[in-house]
């Protein structure tokens, strides 16, 4: 959220490192797998995303105490969840990249931040944790 937005390609530019889909239908995106797997290389790029770009809203342990939460409670807005909870595990590898891609209440959207395959790292390493 501090970094100015990324300039978009000129329109008709063709793309050397592949173009990845636009997520623009949530039902759609609940059927994508994960396709980075539960391997342990994977989880750890995921953790250590998630130390860089998450932790400090959802906790170092992805248990929803930290800081911001914290604040976020003593406001009166919803705190970011805890990553180890039911509600998260749940979901589909699909509903959890797009939530990590577009964002959620004050979540911001990380699809112009992190690549894809950074995403779907985290969407390894909370299942990880679960």
């Amino acid at each position: 959220p501090q970094e100015p937005p990324r300039a978009e390609p000129p329109e008709g530019q063709v793309p050397v490192s592949g173009a990845e889909q636009p997520l623009t239908d949530f039902v759609a995106t609940l059927a994508l797998e994960n396709p980075k797997g539960l391997s342990g290389e994977s989880i750890e790029q995921g953790r250590r995303l998630y130390i860089t770009n998450c932790a400090m809203c959802h906790g170092v342990n992805a248990d929803g105490d930290s800081f911001v939460a914290q604040r976020f409670s003593t406001a009166g807005d919803k705190p970011p969840p805890s990553l180890r909870s039911d509600s998260i595990s749940q979901q589909q590898d699909g509903a959890l990249f797009w939530t990590i891609s577009n964002g959620v209440n004050r979540m911001p959207t990380w699809k112009a931040l992190l690549s894809a395959d950074e995403r779907w790292a985290l969407v390894t390493y909370i299942r990880s944790l679960q």
